[in-house]
């Protein structure tokens, strides 16, 4: 009889659902994606909680997420919330009234965790990683940074949303001094909390990382890659355009074309730190992560 999960990711810029469908022997055929494009972040990080408005969007979201779960007979679940509601200061009760409206859980779960679920999912992609390999899954709210082997690992509070946050002037037109500032306050960061490494090579994950793969493509290769030589210009470019000409340019969406300077800002931060050519981006991540241990327990009964 084919089995049916269900992983739910809480971001800061996006909530994402992903459920598969597995045969017997374990392989996938069926799957549904939903994205429902609630910036919790945007509040948490300006106000240090989820705001009214926002929370009710939120709630809705998981209304229809239940829906989905129930219409495609996922029995197992587990949604995971990362940076955004790990710091706000109302995240009981917004976590209370999903359960209590729809019966989800959420997890709120440590950077810790989130950095061995990236790591995870980024392992596993590739077989094989050298334990020098440096693993890096940037998010709106955090820049979780990681070694291959288990045990090394850091979470940076310099995701894309809070570093706009601070620099609002990223999100379009912007001088190239507020550019070097931010880039200085990563490095900052970086140099204080960040993993000491001499990587061989980057791995990362992220929606942010697969953009930029496509607008900065690396060596050809089994799996994408981000060409940071490429970051200097891309980044002059960026300042010259608003959001809208980004969407038109790029072909992103208006919240992508708005964090696309702050990527590459901390991108430019990572390559100048680590001393990075690249980074190869396998379009893995977190859903992944929590679909393969749903997959590898032993089924409900």
């Amino acid at each position: 009889m084919a089995r049916a999960i269900a992983a739910i990711d809480v971001g800061s810029t996006a909530t994402r659902l992903r459920m598969v469908r597995l045969c017997p022997s374990g392989i996938v055929i069926e799957q549904e994606s939903r994205r429902y494009g609630i910036a919790l972040g945007a509040d948490v990080y300006r106000l240090g909680q989820v705001g009214e408005e926002t929370a009710k969007s939120f709630l809705d979201a998981f209304g229809d997420i239940a829906h989905r779960i129930r219409r495609f007979g996922a029995t197992e679940r587990r949604a995971v919330a990362t940076a955004s509601l790990r710091d706000a200061c109302n995240r009981d009760a917004i976590t209370q009234q999903v359960y209590d409206a729809h019966g989800i859980h959420i997890d709120v779960i440590s950077g810790a965790e989130e950095s061995e679920l990236a790591r995870s999912a980024l392992v596993r992609a590739l077989g094989i990683v050298a334990s020098e390999s440096l693993l890096v899954d940037l998010c709106g709210g955090s820049l979780e940074l990681m070694g291959a082997d288990e045990g090394r690992g850091t979470s940076v509070a310099i995701g894309t949303l809070r570093l706009a946050e601070l620099f609002p002037g990223l999100g379009g037109r912007c001088p190239l001094d507020e550019v070097t500032a931010a880039r200085q306050h990563v490095l900052r960061l970086l140099v204080a909390e960040g993993l000491p490494i001499r990587p061989s090579r980057c791995i990362g994950t992220g929606g942010n990382l697969r953009v930029l793969a496509r607008l900065l493509p690396g060596a050809p290769g089994l799996w994408p890659r981000i060409d940071l030589e490429g970051l200097d210009a891309l980044i002059e470019e960026l300042c010259h355009l608003d959001a809208e000409q980004r969407v038109e340019r790029y072909g992103v969406r208006p919240d992508r074309a708005e964090s696309l300077l702050p990527v590459a800002v901390v991108l430019q931060a990572l390559r100048h730190h680590y001393r990075l050519s690249s980074i190869m981006v396998p379009g893995t991540g977190i859903r992944e992560a929590l679909l393969h241990a749903l997959a590898s327990r032993s089924p409900e009964i």
